[in-house]
């Protein structure tokens, strides 16, 4: 038996877990053989040292995938990448610029198991002093129309052209932090960051129930969405 209990509200709940769904998966590699039929690939990480120097299949700085057929290395030129159904795709190409496709209300953050979360604050070498603090303003300003707007961006993400892409979504967040002063002393200061987080999974809801009174409150509508459609732009 389980209860939630919150304040003065306390029922009986079973607890069926979620289960999420795969909404971009990733494209797999073919070769054409000879007599032109398709094989898929194998994908061997190969890792290299703080020199370049390859380590095998070992542990190194870097890393990068290859894929063979057999004893042999395909070139990236000759793999064919396709989707689960068998028709051709191209690879996603990385991302230069984080910017959402579409504006959605921050519930919609629930609707998703996310991947990752990387913060993106200002990049201070890219701008000079008296810039950086009006392109920080600029990003503060936004920042708290989001928050007071209840706003997350939505759009899509790629680390790194291959053949996985992100559903992203792109919102700040504003903390009162303790922060060291000069001559050992503390102080309270409010700091804010934007934050990216990725996600290719959707939380699909089973146990819902209707609601017991005949309108409900004013819930923000959430997007219907194509999610191919949406990566693929």
């Amino acid at each position: 038996m389980v209860q939630l209990v919150i304040d003065d509200l306390a029922i009986e709940v079973m607890k069926p877990k979620i289960k999420p769904t795969l909404m971009i998966p990733k494209l797999l590699p073919f070769a054409k053989l000879t007599e032109g039929k398709l094989e898929q690939l194998a994908k061997v990480r190969v890792y290299f040292d703080q020199t370049g120097n390859e380590l095998g299949r070992g542990h190194g700085v870097t890393y990068k995938d290859q894929y063979v057929l057999g004893d042999r290395t395909v070139s990236p030129d000759e793999i064919i990448w396709l989707k689960e159904d068998g028709s051709e795709s191209a690879l996603f190409e990385a991302s230069k610029i984080i910017s959402p496709r579409m504006i959605v209300p921050r519930t919609e953050l629930q609707n998703y198991q996310m991947y990752g979360f990387y913060e993106l604050p200002l990049k201070k070498s890219a701008y000079k002093h008296v810039e950086f603090n009006s392109m920080l303003a600029k990003a503060y300003e936004k920042a708290e129309q989001f928050i007071a707007e209840g706003k997350v961006g939505m759009g899509t993400f790629v680390f790194r052209k291959g053949q996985k892409a992100w559903i992203s979504f792109i919102y700040p967040v504003i903390k009162e932090v303790t922060v060291e002063e000069p001559l050992g002393t503390t102080a309270k200061r409010f700091q804010f960051c934007w934050i990216l987080a990725v996600s290719n999974t959707r939380i699909v809801y089973q146990h819902l129930q209707d609601v017991p009174t005949a309108k409900p409150m004013n819930i923000p509508i959430e997007p219907e969405l194509n999610v191919e459609a949406f990566i693929r732009g």
